[in-house]
């Protein structure tokens, strides 16, 4: 989902730079430059977060139910 939406938030990202700071480029990007490496690093996290919990996902599957299965 992040993913998909990379191109629109760079854009949204440069627009709030031009509004937050004065009509200079180096202005501009010096601040829509961290926005767009924080949203990076969100894409990142959450592909970590999501990759760990496919994980313990399968691994609840596959396990065996607890207990005695004689009973």
């Amino acid at each position: 989902m992040l993913r998909a939406k990379r191109r629109y938030f760079i854009v949204a990202a440069f627009v709030i730079a031009a509004v937050l700071t004065p009509p200079d480029v180096l202005s501009q990007t010096s601040l829509a430059l961290p926005l767009l490496l924080l949203y990076e690093g969100s894409i990142i996290a959450v592909g970590m977060v999501e990759k760990k919990a496919a994980k313990a996902a399968g691994a609840t599957a596959t396990s065996p139910p607890e207990g005695n299965p004689a009973e």
